[in-house]
């Protein structure tokens, strides 16, 4: 389809962003229930109110990221000056120091999805990202290694190929059965937490 300006095409790319964005949200949110020990039925409004708290955070998180890079782009501009070695020693500590931050904050959509309040899925997502941070990171290779290890595999057909609807169906069954292996993951987590709420109390380092 050719496109006769820039706006239009701005306008339309937009719009197909903001539908697959909302579709997105409601296919997370099936797969949440799905997963459920006690699904409820959801409702207009409480589908709202869940789409509304994971677009705030979204808002929350890239402010927050905005005001990190002002530091880190200064850090790095400098290590560059300095000497290319130490450069890529510091984008490595940079790497690592958001690859530490994810792990208490991983579990974060996973209470939006089920209605929480984004106090109360912070909260609980950092308690368990204390407690089960090895293997929560763990699980997080294990998920980038296996849908980016598959997608090699999916993206082998020509885009003109039937076979490529295979691969995109592989490709959504495989990243479908990930978020829904995090999901149960989230619930047995948060019932070691509701069970163990005294240990909770002394916090990790002081039992």
């Amino acid at each position: 389809i050719e496109l006769s300006s820039i706006s239009s095409a701005f306008l339309i790319s937009l719009a197909l962003a903001v539908v697959g964005f909302l579709f997105g949200l409601v296919y997370y949110l099936a797969i949440a229930q799905r997963f459920s020990p006690h699904p409820a039925r959801i409702t207009f409004d409480s589908l709202v109110r869940r789409i509304f708290n994971v677009i705030v955070f979204l808002i929350l998180v890239a402010f927050a990221m905005m005001a990190l890079m002002i530091p880190v782009s200064c850090i790095s501009s400098v290590a560059v000056m300095l000497s290319p070695l130490m450069s890529q020693i510091v984008i490595f500590l940079l790497l690592f120091s958001l690859a530490w931050l994810i792990v208490p904050f991983f579990f974060v959509f996973h209470g939006l999805f089920y209605g929480q309040s984004i106090r109360n899925a912070i909260k609980l997502s950092f308690n368990i990202g204390s407690w089960f941070s090895s293997m929560i990171s763990f699980f997080i290779v294990q998920v980038i290694v296996i849908s980016q290890g598959l997608k090699l595999i999916w993206t082998i057909p020509q885009t003109n190929s039937w076979l490529m609807l295979i691969g995109i169906l592989g490709n959504a069954y495989i990243v479908t059965s990930l978020i829904g292996a995090s999901f149960l993951l989230y619930w047995n987590y948060q019932k070691w937490i509701i069970a163990n709420e005294e240990l909770l109390t002394k916090g990790p380092t002081q039992i």
